[in-house]
């Protein structure tokens, strides 16, 4: 599903293994997760880099409609 392979482009693949160097040395982290690109993208990277010394958190607020939290949670779920 999600960067099952690195990016292709060079400029792309740096960056991504930068991203999960970042993560790694990190030794554990709690990633603010909203369902959008790049906070998904982070929970991803973290959890094959940490795996269980990470964790997504999703907040339920008055500014988060609840169509986007349940979506939140199912590709949360997914992941």
């Amino acid at each position: 599903m999600l960067m099952n392979a690195p990016p292709r482009d060079e400029t792309l693949s740096k960056k991504y293994a930068a991203l999960c160097d970042a993560v790694r040395n990190a030794g554990s982290c709690v990633v603010a997760y909203s369902g959008g690109v790049d906070s998904t993208l982070l929970a991803v990277v973290a959890r094959r880099e940490l795996g269980d010394r990470a964790v997504a958190v999703l907040a339920r607020s008055p500014s988060l409609a609840s169509a986007e939290l349940e979506g939140a949670r199912r590709r949360a779920t997914e992941l």
